[in-house]
């Protein structure tokens, strides 16, 4: 509906179309308020499980299950986390990667220990740093402690081989690009090229960096997990208008348009403020196809 205004100079019918205005702005500004505030407490709280499968070229018909959890900024074993816990054990997947920002300040180390006792001890378990375990001021041999004391091994530029179904598997961990020293060469020194190669990077930018540093090597990643961006944690209309450092171009879910496939989960957490909108917290689980 469209109004037509007549011209009229009078202060009167001049404040009275200001106020008419203003009214009109605070009541759409409050109808927002009301509707996404609605929202708030079921997009922080509710978790999204999403599954995905990745076959490399030549895969088999056999598979490895691997779920990621990301930016998990535990500050406290809250119900969501008590749930994302049951949820993953009732998944059994064959391998957990834990892809960085797990806690905010060093008392939350106590946190990670709470919430790593209740995931299920048979799977195995991987993680790497994030920005936030290097700013927290915790010690990294008190993070890699608690990890240890779960099953859980902590892999700063370091790779991990394994078997399984009768094939080889090495998952990669590079150092967080924001405020940590990710070195690819450092990680993949003394590992053999495999056909099953996953690597974890908490900044998705990491990604542009590792692909060019490995354009003429002889290592070939099948799959990257990242995490990171919170999927914007505010994205509205699929517009995130604010993003940490580190992200490049990267915002949530795949980006396959180059040599390594990337996926970039929305996390679990927040920062700042304790809100999403329009990113919904995300456990990923990747049926991923052996070769």
């Amino acid at each position: 509906m469209s109004v037509e205004y007549k011209k009229d100079n009078s202060n009167k019918d001049s404040g009275q179309m200001f106020s008419r205005r203003i009214f009109l702005q605070s009541s759409f500004i409050a109808g927002i308020g009301l509707v996404s505030g609605g929202e708030l407490w079921h997009e922080k709280n509710s978790v999204d499980c999403t599954y995905h499968e990745v076959r490399p070229a030549g895969a088999s018909d056999k598979f490895l299950t691997i779920t990621q959890l990301s930016d998990l900024h535990l500050k406290s074993i809250v119900y969501m986390y008590k749930k994302l816990a049951q949820r993953v054990n009732h998944i059994a997947p064959d391998v957990v990667v834990i892809t960085g920002d797990s806690i905010d300040r060093d008392k939350d180390i106590t946190m990670l220990d709470d919430f790593l006792s209740l995931l299920d001890r048979n799977s195995t378990k991987l993680a790497i740093m994030g920005n936030h375990e290097w700013t927290s001021g915790a010690n990294v041999r008190d993070i890699e402690e608690v990890y240890k004391k779960h099953g859980c091994l902590l892999l700063i530029n370091r790779s991990i081989s394994f078997p399984a179904a009768d094939r080889l598997v090495t998952i990669t961990g590079i150092d967080s690009l924001k405020d940590g020293h990710p070195d690819i060469e450092a990680a993949l020194h003394n590992v053999m090229p495999s056909a099953n190669h996953i690597l974890l990077g908490h900044c998705p930018l990491s990604h542009d960096i590792v692909e060019k540093q490995l354009e003429n090597s002889a290592y070939t990643i099948n799959l990257m997990l990242s995490g990171h961006t919170h999927g914007g944690q505010v994205n509205i209309l699929g517009t995130a208008p604010m993003l940490p450092d580190a992200c490049g171009n990267y915002v949530k879910g795949w980006y396959k348009g180059s040599q390594i496939p990337l996926y970039v989960s929305r996390g679990l957490g927040t920062v700042a403020l304790p809100i999403r909108i329009g990113a919904a917290p995300e456990v990923a689980t990747f049926k991923y196809f052996l070769t």
